[in-house]
Protein backbone atom coordinates (compact mmCIF):
# COMPACT_ATOMS: atom_id res chain seq x y z
CA UNK A 1 0.00 0.00 0.00
CA UNK A 2 1.24 3.22 -0.96
CA UNK A 3 2.35 5.17 2.01
CA UNK A 4 3.74 8.92 3.14
CA UNK A 5 5.69 9.60 6.25
CA UNK A 6 6.22 13.08 7.80
CA UNK A 7 8.77 13.79 10.54
CA UNK A 8 9.07 16.97 11.95
CA UNK A 9 12.45 16.35 13.27
CA UNK A 10 13.79 15.91 10.24
CA UNK A 11 12.66 19.20 8.99
CA UNK A 12 14.21 23.27 9.57
CA UNK A 13 12.31 24.16 13.04
CA UNK A 14 10.49 26.76 11.15
CA UNK A 15 9.52 24.61 8.22
CA UNK A 16 7.76 21.62 11.12
CA UNK A 17 4.28 23.60 11.15
CA UNK A 18 4.03 24.83 7.71
CA UNK A 19 4.71 21.45 6.69
CA UNK A 20 2.16 19.62 9.20
CA UNK A 21 -0.32 21.75 7.98
CA UNK A 22 -0.48 21.54 3.95
CA UNK A 23 0.05 17.63 4.27
CA UNK A 24 -2.80 17.67 7.04
CA UNK A 25 -4.96 19.89 4.47
CA UNK A 26 -4.06 17.55 1.61
CA UNK A 27 -5.35 14.16 3.15
CA UNK A 28 -8.44 15.65 4.38
CA UNK A 29 -10.27 18.44 3.53
CA UNK A 30 -9.29 22.25 3.86
CA UNK A 31 -8.82 23.22 7.74
CA UNK A 32 -7.35 26.10 9.64
CA UNK A 33 -4.75 24.47 11.66
CA UNK A 34 -3.46 26.33 14.96
CA UNK A 35 -1.68 25.08 17.85
CA UNK A 36 0.14 26.96 20.38
CA UNK A 37 3.29 25.04 20.08
CA UNK A 38 3.70 26.28 16.43
CA UNK A 39 6.93 27.48 17.19
CA UNK A 40 8.62 24.35 17.83
CA UNK A 41 5.92 22.02 16.55
CA UNK A 42 6.59 18.11 16.97
CA UNK A 43 5.01 15.51 15.18
CA UNK A 44 5.31 12.45 13.24
CA UNK A 45 2.17 11.67 10.47
CA UNK A 46 1.95 8.45 8.11
CA UNK A 47 -0.72 8.30 5.62
CA UNK A 48 -1.53 5.24 4.22
CA UNK A 49 -4.14 5.14 0.97
CA UNK A 50 -6.34 2.20 -0.05
CA UNK A 51 -8.08 3.45 -2.81
CA UNK A 52 -10.10 6.78 -1.55
CA UNK A 53 -9.83 5.32 1.72
CA UNK A 54 -7.05 7.25 3.67
CA UNK A 55 -5.61 6.06 7.21
CA UNK A 56 -3.51 8.62 8.88
CA UNK A 57 -1.54 7.71 12.27
CA UNK A 58 -0.87 10.41 13.45
CA UNK A 59 1.56 11.75 16.98
CA UNK A 60 1.15 15.46 17.91
CA UNK A 61 1.43 18.22 20.06
CA UNK A 62 -1.72 19.68 21.03
CA UNK A 63 -3.31 21.20 17.82
CA UNK A 64 -6.48 22.69 16.99
CA UNK A 65 -8.10 21.28 13.29
CA UNK A 66 -10.95 23.83 12.28
CA UNK A 67 -13.10 23.11 9.66
CA UNK A 68 -15.00 25.91 9.40
CA UNK A 69 -18.57 27.16 6.76
CA UNK A 70 -15.89 28.82 4.28
CA UNK A 71 -14.01 25.90 3.90
CA UNK A 72 -17.02 23.10 3.67
CA UNK A 73 -18.09 25.60 1.58
CA UNK A 74 -14.99 26.32 -0.26
CA UNK A 75 -14.72 22.41 -1.02
CA UNK A 76 -16.40 19.55 0.73
CA UNK A 77 -14.89 15.80 -0.41
CA UNK A 78 -18.20 14.09 1.19
CA UNK A 79 -16.43 11.76 3.31
CA UNK A 80 -16.85 10.48 7.14
CA UNK A 81 -13.79 11.05 9.13
CA UNK A 82 -13.18 8.93 12.45
CA UNK A 83 -10.75 9.29 14.58
CA UNK A 84 -9.46 6.51 17.25
CA UNK A 85 -7.81 8.27 20.06
CA UNK A 86 -4.94 6.20 21.91
CA UNK A 87 -3.64 8.54 24.04
CA UNK A 88 -4.49 11.99 25.47
CA UNK A 89 -7.98 13.61 25.06
CA UNK A 90 -9.78 15.52 22.40
CA UNK A 91 -13.14 17.49 22.21
CA UNK A 92 -15.01 18.92 18.75
CA UNK A 93 -17.03 22.13 18.88
CA UNK A 94 -19.86 22.44 16.54
CA UNK A 95 -21.81 25.89 17.29
CA UNK A 96 -22.75 25.17 21.11
CA UNK A 97 -22.37 21.67 20.99
CA UNK A 98 -19.02 20.16 22.14
CA UNK A 99 -18.04 16.31 22.48
CA UNK A 100 -15.28 14.98 24.64
CA UNK A 101 -13.42 11.84 23.40
CA UNK A 102 -10.86 9.74 25.84
CA UNK A 103 -8.85 6.74 25.29
CA UNK A 104 -10.49 4.34 22.61
CA UNK A 105 -13.34 6.54 21.91
CA UNK A 106 -13.97 7.54 18.69
CA UNK A 107 -14.31 10.88 16.95
CA UNK A 108 -16.51 11.16 14.04
CA UNK A 109 -17.78 13.87 11.66
CA UNK A 110 -18.62 14.32 8.43
CA UNK A 111 -16.76 16.63 5.60
CA UNK A 112 -19.94 18.51 5.10
CA UNK A 113 -20.04 19.87 8.99
CA UNK A 114 -18.38 22.76 10.09
CA UNK A 115 -16.51 21.57 13.90
CA UNK A 116 -13.45 22.23 15.30
CA UNK A 117 -11.08 19.59 16.67
CA UNK A 118 -8.91 19.81 19.77
CA UNK A 119 -6.35 17.13 19.27
CA UNK A 120 -4.55 17.16 23.09
CA UNK A 121 -4.48 19.55 25.66
CA UNK A 122 -0.66 19.50 26.67
CA UNK A 123 2.58 19.63 25.27
CA UNK A 124 3.36 15.44 25.55
CA UNK A 125 2.26 13.87 22.14
CA UNK A 126 -1.59 13.20 21.35
CA UNK A 127 -1.90 9.71 19.73
CA UNK A 128 -4.72 8.51 16.96
CA UNK A 129 -5.39 6.99 14.26
CA UNK A 130 -7.84 9.14 12.11
CA UNK A 131 -9.41 8.23 8.40
CA UNK A 132 -11.38 8.92 5.64
CA UNK A 133 -14.09 7.14 3.77
CA UNK A 134 -16.35 8.45 1.19
CA UNK A 135 -19.78 8.93 2.36
CA UNK A 136 -20.99 6.61 -0.68
CA UNK A 137 -19.17 3.58 -0.26
CA UNK A 138 -20.77 3.15 3.42
CA UNK A 139 -23.72 0.46 3.87
CA UNK A 140 -25.91 2.97 5.58
CA UNK A 141 -28.59 5.67 4.80
CA UNK A 142 -27.58 8.84 5.27
CA UNK A 143 -30.35 9.93 7.57
CA UNK A 144 -29.26 7.31 10.20
CA UNK A 145 -25.46 7.64 9.67
CA UNK A 146 -26.36 11.59 10.88
CA UNK A 147 -27.72 10.18 13.66
CA UNK A 148 -24.65 9.27 15.30
CA UNK A 149 -22.07 11.42 13.17
CA UNK A 150 -20.64 13.70 15.64
CA UNK A 151 -23.51 13.88 18.32
CA UNK A 152 -21.72 11.48 21.15
CA UNK A 153 -18.36 9.42 21.24
CA UNK A 154 -18.17 6.01 19.34
CA UNK A 155 -17.43 2.92 21.91
CA UNK A 156 -13.75 1.53 20.35
CA UNK A 157 -13.70 -1.13 23.21
CA UNK A 158 -16.58 -3.19 22.44
CA UNK A 159 -19.03 -4.18 20.22
CA UNK A 160 -18.36 -2.81 16.40
CA UNK A 161 -16.54 -0.12 17.46
CA UNK A 162 -14.02 -2.17 18.80
CA UNK A 163 -14.12 -4.51 16.09
CA UNK A 164 -13.03 -1.53 14.02
CA UNK A 165 -10.42 -0.26 16.24
CA UNK A 166 -8.67 -3.83 16.29
CA UNK A 167 -8.50 -3.34 12.61
CA UNK A 168 -7.01 0.38 12.19
CA UNK A 169 -4.60 -0.80 14.90
CA UNK A 170 -3.38 -3.78 12.76
CA UNK A 171 -3.31 -1.88 9.76
CA UNK A 172 -1.32 0.77 11.05
CA UNK A 173 1.42 -1.71 12.88
CA UNK A 174 1.19 -4.20 9.31
CA UNK A 175 0.53 -2.08 6.47
CA UNK A 176 3.72 -3.20 4.57
CA UNK A 177 2.35 -6.86 4.88
CA UNK A 178 -0.87 -6.42 2.45
CA UNK A 179 -0.26 -6.40 -1.52
CA UNK A 180 -1.58 -3.59 -3.52
CA UNK A 181 -4.58 -6.42 -4.74
CA UNK A 182 -5.45 -6.12 -0.66
CA UNK A 183 -6.39 -2.45 -1.00
CA UNK A 184 -9.86 -2.47 -2.26
CA UNK A 185 -10.76 -5.47 0.22
CA UNK A 186 -9.65 -3.59 2.86
CA UNK A 187 -11.40 -0.45 2.21
CA UNK A 188 -14.64 -2.17 1.90
CA UNK A 189 -14.19 -4.18 4.90
CA UNK A 190 -13.75 -1.05 6.71
CA UNK A 191 -16.57 0.88 4.95
CA UNK A 192 -18.76 -1.81 6.23
CA UNK A 193 -16.97 -1.63 10.05
CA UNK A 194 -18.25 2.09 9.96
CA UNK A 195 -21.81 1.60 9.30
CA UNK A 196 -21.82 -1.52 11.83
CA UNK A 197 -20.36 0.73 14.33
CA UNK A 198 -22.41 3.69 13.60
CA UNK A 199 -25.69 1.80 13.31
CA UNK A 200 -25.20 0.29 16.47
CA UNK A 201 -24.46 3.69 18.31
CA UNK A 202 -27.95 4.39 17.00
CA UNK A 203 -29.70 1.49 17.55
CA UNK A 204 -30.84 1.56 13.58
CA UNK A 205 -31.26 -2.37 11.42
CA UNK A 206 -31.04 -0.33 8.12
CA UNK A 207 -28.21 -2.00 6.23
CA UNK A 208 -27.93 -2.09 3.24
CA UNK A 209 -26.13 -5.26 1.93
CA UNK A 210 -22.51 -5.27 0.96
CA UNK A 211 -23.46 -5.78 -2.73
CA UNK A 212 -25.14 -2.62 -2.79
CA UNK A 213 -22.43 -0.48 -2.26
CA UNK A 214 -19.31 -2.79 -3.62
CA UNK A 215 -19.89 -1.15 -7.29
CA UNK A 216 -18.69 2.41 -5.36
CA UNK A 217 -16.36 3.46 -7.66
CA UNK A 218 -13.79 4.22 -4.84
CA UNK A 219 -13.97 0.77 -3.50
CA UNK A 220 -13.72 -0.37 -7.23
CA UNK A 221 -10.37 1.56 -8.76
CA UNK A 222 -7.49 1.73 -6.48
CA UNK A 223 -5.93 5.13 -6.02
CA UNK A 224 -8.05 6.83 -8.96
CA UNK A 225 -9.13 9.96 -7.65
CA UNK A 226 -7.34 10.34 -4.62
CA UNK A 227 -4.12 10.27 -6.50
CA UNK A 228 -5.63 11.97 -9.92
CA UNK A 229 -6.35 14.70 -7.02
CA UNK A 230 -9.84 15.17 -8.51
CA UNK A 231 -10.82 15.15 -5.11
CA UNK A 232 -8.70 17.57 -3.32
CA UNK A 233 -8.65 20.91 -3.29
CA UNK A 234 -6.57 22.75 -5.86
CA UNK A 235 -5.17 24.84 -2.75
CA UNK A 236 -4.20 21.89 -0.39
CA UNK A 237 -1.73 19.88 -2.70
CA UNK A 238 2.09 20.97 -1.43
CA UNK A 239 3.55 24.25 -2.97
CA UNK A 240 7.04 24.26 -3.94
CA UNK A 241 8.84 25.04 -0.91
CA UNK A 242 6.66 22.49 1.02
CA UNK A 243 7.87 19.79 -1.73
CA UNK A 244 11.54 21.09 -0.87
CA UNK A 245 11.31 20.47 2.76
CA UNK A 246 9.33 17.48 2.48
CA UNK A 247 12.30 16.11 0.54
CA UNK A 248 13.83 15.62 3.78
CA UNK A 249 11.03 14.36 6.12
CA UNK A 250 8.34 13.17 3.98
CA UNK A 251 9.08 9.86 2.07
CA UNK A 252 6.68 7.83 -0.33
CA UNK A 253 6.65 4.07 -0.03
CA UNK A 254 9.07 3.89 2.65
CA UNK A 255 8.63 1.14 5.38
CA UNK A 256 7.19 1.73 8.30
CA UNK A 257 8.12 0.66 11.21
CA UNK A 258 5.49 -1.72 13.09
CA UNK A 259 5.24 0.21 15.53
CA UNK A 260 3.80 3.55 14.31
CA UNK A 261 2.81 5.14 18.24
CA UNK A 262 6.06 6.98 19.12
CA UNK A 263 7.15 9.90 22.05
CA UNK A 264 7.66 13.46 21.31
CA UNK A 265 10.37 15.20 22.80
CA UNK A 266 9.71 17.69 24.95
Amino acid sequence: MAETVLRTNDLPVADRFPVFCELAKRMHAPMAVSSAYAADFQAEMRAVEMGDVCLWPTVVRATVFDRTPRLVRQFDPETYHLSLILRGTAGAVRGDQEVSCRPYDFHSTSSSIPRAFHAGDRPAGFVAIGFDVPRAAVPLPAARARRAIGERPLSGREGPGGLLADVLLRLAREADSFAPSDELRLAAVLADLVAATLAHSTGSHSYRTPADHRTHPSLRQPFTTRSSGTRRHPETTLGPSARTDSAHGTETGHRIPRQPVTKLRG
